[in-house]
């Protein structure tokens, strides 16, 4: 089993100036997104949906999948 956190993507900072910033800090980091028949892919943040406010994450297989405001980070 992978260790995990869950944690909240803050939107008054991703609306903020400099919001770019804040965004550009979770490119990069694994994060585990939930199918709606509940298996769990393992992803990394690669980058924002078109309106700015949500993390995608894309899988090794190139497919991507929007999270939410609420993520589960991988750990280490």
């Amino acid at each position: 089993m992978i260790a995990t956190r869950r944690t909240s993507i803050s939107q008054r900072k991703v609306a903020a100036e400099g919001g770019a910033d804040y965004c550009a800090t979770w490119i990069g980091l694994k994060a585990v997104y939930t199918t709606w028949d509940g298996e769990r892919l393992i992803g990394t943040i690669t980058h924002w949906s078109r309106d700015g406010m949500y993390p995608c994450v894309t899988f090794d297989d190139g497919t991507w999948a929007r999270l939410d405001h609420e993520v589960e980070i991988v750990n280490g």
